[in-house]
């Protein structure tokens, strides 16, 4: 009997550490690259309709770098790959050309982030955009609030050595 209980209770404490265990956080120390093409539509307030006038796809480039204390760096590197007008006679590279003057970006945004086992929390300290000097998150927001807010979280998974942040598939590169 007592052989029975020292068992089953070994039992039970190895599946406890088991699940505690796969619980732990995934360590994303090192240097993340995800490149993908996304897909807008573009309506004109013009006539009043909701209906797309035509469709942007920009190509991402992102890296996420997570270092040792806490801080990381998010660069985004977005540029207008191509513009599809439906039911215009315009052309589209001259569209390309005008909307990229809009939507092309290059900014790195530097913090502090916090890692829980399905969620990470980043802080924007500051915005660099382009070559230009970084500035504190606020006073980048002013100029630009695009740039979205200075605090959020995004869920994340960690599977056979590839990160998904927000469902967006990041792999290590350092």
């Amino acid at each position: 009997m007592k052989k029975s209980f020292v068992l089953l209770v070994s039992v039970i404490l190895s599946v406890l550490f088991l699940s505690c265990e796969s619980k732990s956080k995934p360590n994303l120390l090192g240097k993340w690259e995800a490149k993908l093409t996304l897909k807008s539509e573009l309506a004109s307030k013009a006539d009043g309709s909701q209906a797309p006038q035509a469709y942007l796809y920009t190509k991402q480039n992102i890296t996420l770098a997570f270092a040792e204390g806490g801080t990381y760096t998010r660069k985004i590197l977005q540029i207008v790959d191509k513009v599809e007008l439906l039911n215009s006679a315009e052309d589209p590279e001259a569209a390309k050309e005008y909307l990229a003057q809009f939507y092309n970006k290059d900014l790195t945004f530097d913090g502090e982030y916090t890692q829980e086992s399905s969620a990470i929390t980043f802080n924007v300290d500051t915005v660099q955009g382009g070559d230009g000097e970084p500035l504190p998150y606020e006073e980048y927001f002013v100029k630009d609030p695009s740039i979205g807010d200075n605090s959020y979280s995004s869920g994340y998974e960690f599977k056979d050595g590839v990160l998904f942040v927000d469902g967006i598939k990041f792999k290590k590169v350092e």
